[in-house]
């Protein structure tokens, strides 16, 4: 409900997250790079929201901001008093604590990835949770209100409120813990950098490490942590044109390769079949009624291929709207995968094509040596050019129109009986 409400407009365009990243830039000038510790990391905290801003629709930020102004000074009295009132906690030092989405972490673990230079000190998991603030963390939140005020930032008390917030839940998390170290996933999050200056301010480091796919995206632009680990030169790339500041280190995704007992299984049984990721909305059309009908096109494709082949779509667990516009137009011999009974993994190694608009899902399949299909709008079409993804000889791009022809030329899985069925169509 809050995402929706949120409303963030997903522009995949450089030009447009070059123009944005400028302005906000144009904006803060020097304050980015100031030598304070605390004059820079409060400017970086509003640029990025800054950026966030120019993402969202006016209703949402003026709908927020309504309920901020009461709920800014409401939530610091409240988890104020939650840090006063506590007990007493044994504390226990640890090498690291890794952060992590209790909900997200059911179903994708593997995104919450440990780098292989840190998995060798004792590591915690915590979810963040309901959690208090201290007094140094109030002071700090009114310091970022007062300076995004004096910086006249637009709706300075939601960005303050969510700074407050993902604060109160990095405390909880850490209860009885003091680390070297914490791992956060939050590159997307405009109190990423509020959360490193008070973490540091306790002697304790965070490192943003990369936890899906990327693409040039100013919400994603300014930040600054101790660390920020990525999977290729390619996104430590990406982060630097948006002026993220970090020690950058490169480090290998483990789900690039297959185990010893997936190799195992690979020799024993070939892969069939295609698999589709639901594509979200957003990625096919910036007009709604456009990409509803492109879903559309994609359900007669895949009616197509099950009448030849086996076919499977899955849709993405968190996100079932996507699947709610594509679910009616798919016929009864199309399988839908379910993401209790079948991992992304999974649903991976068992089919030999794999079709979606750019994912994370995708570049798994692509170092896997699956076969992969990017599908092509006028929405991703920059997106599309993707070189690290596109350094894999399989991979093929596809216009939405040209999908059932690109399955038959790339597919190598009952091409005959699906071209007879295709000229029939």
């Amino acid at each position: 409900m809050r995402w929706r409400a949120l409303a963030y407009k997903y522009d995949f365009r450089t030009d447009t997250n070059n123009r944005i990243i400028a302005d906000v830039r144009s904006t803060l000038g020097d304050r980015l790079d100031d030598a304070d510790d605390e004059q820079r990391k409060a400017a970086r905290t509003v640029a990025q929201y800054l950026a966030h801003l120019r993402l969202r629709p006016a209703w949402s930020k003026w709908l927020f901001e309504a309920g901020a102004i009461p709920g800014l000074p409401l939530f610091l009295a409240w988890a104020w008093a939650k840090g006063l009132f506590r007990t007493g906690d044994q504390m226990r030092t640890v090498g690291g604590v890794r952060m992590v989405f209790r909900d997200r972490f059911k179903i994708n673990p593997e995104i919450f990835l440990i780098p292989d230079e840190l998995a060798s000190a004792p590591v915690e998991t915590r979810p963040l949770k309901g959690g208090f603030l201290l007094g140094r963390d109030v002071r700090r939140t009114l310091r970022l209100f007062t300076s995004a005020v004096k910086l006249a930032t637009p709706f300075p008390s939601q960005l303050a409120l969510k700074c407050a917030v993902d604060l109160s839940k990095v405390r909880g998390a850490l209860t009885g813990l003091v680390p070297v170290w914490v791992t956060v996933y939050w590159e997307f999050s405009c109190a990423v950098t509020f959360i490193a200056a008070a973490l540091r301010q306790d002697g304790i480091e965070t490192y943003n490490v990369m936890h899906g796919d990327k693409n040039f995206f100013a919400k994603a632009a300014f930040f600054e942590v101790t660390r920020c680990y990525c999977w290729d030169v390619y996104y430590v790339d990406l982060f630097q044109r948006g002026h993220v500041r970090a020690d950058f280190r490169v480090f290998q995704n483990p789900a690039f390769r297959l185990s010893s007992n997936e190799v195992a299984r690979e020799r024993e049984s070939t892969p069939i079949g295609v698999g589709l990721m639901v594509p979200a909305l957003v990625t096919l059309s910036a007009n709604p009624r456009e990409a509803m009908r492109l879903m559309g096109m994609i359900a007669d494709a895949c009616n197509i291929v099950a009448a030849a082949c086996e076919i499977s779509v899955r849709p993405h667990p968190l996100y079932g709207e996507d699947f709610y516009v594509l679910r009616p137009k798919l016929n009864g011999a199309v399988r839908i995968s379910k993401a209790d009974s079948e991992g992304p993994r999974a649903f991976i190694l068992n089919h030999a094509l794999l079709i979606g608009t750019n994912s994370t899902m995708l570049l798994e399949a692509a170092h896997l040596g699956r076969k992969v299909v990017l599908l092509s709008t006028a929405v991703t079409a920059e997106a599309g050019m993707h070189p690290y993804l596109h350094r894999h000889p399989n991979v093929f791009r596809s216009s939405i129109a040209d999908l059932m022809s690109t399955i038959v030329r790339v597919a190598n899985i009952g091409d005959e009986s699906l071209v007879s069925v295709t000229k029939k169509n």
